[in-house]
């Protein structure tokens, strides 16, 4: 079973998405931030967490097999490097779902051809012009 924490942001359903393409829905559940039986979880916890700062943000995954350390990743993305808060939110999307992916890869055994692309047609956004 995988036990799944999001903690700082809104992006349960495009990790959920993800997480579809290597395990089935039955297969993990969602645990609250102020779960304090994380202790005695048997099976794996993924931690997905956005930590806000002044000028960046923080976006860290973390992944665990009966309470041993399996995955950890921290990026830190900075907003002035963007010319509007659309393209940095999207940015920060991209990398956790990015994380998560290869996570999600180190236990699953598998990867998908197209990466953190889900949906019905996933190629579409690659071949855009923009």
């Amino acid at each position: 079973m995988l036990y799944i924490r999001h903690e700082g942001h809104t992006l349960g359903y495009d990790v959920f998405q993800l997480l579809n393409l290597f395990i089935d829905s039955k297969e993990y559940t969602v645990i609250e931030e102020n779960d304090e039986a994380l202790e005695i979880l048997q099976g794996s916890l993924l931690v997905c967490k956005k930590i806000e700062q002044n000028e960046h943000s923080i976006v860290q995954v973390t992944l665990t097999k009966n309470q041993e350390l399996l995955y950890s990743n921290e990026e830190q993305i900075n907003a002035h490097m963007f010319v509007d808060d659309y393209h940095y939110k999207r940015s920060i999307k991209r990398k956790l779902l990015k994380h998560v992916y290869t996570a999600m890869s180190l236990i699953a055994d598998s990867k998908t051809p197209w990466g953190i692309l889900v949906g019905v047609r996933p190629v579409k956004n690659r071949t855009r012009k923009c």
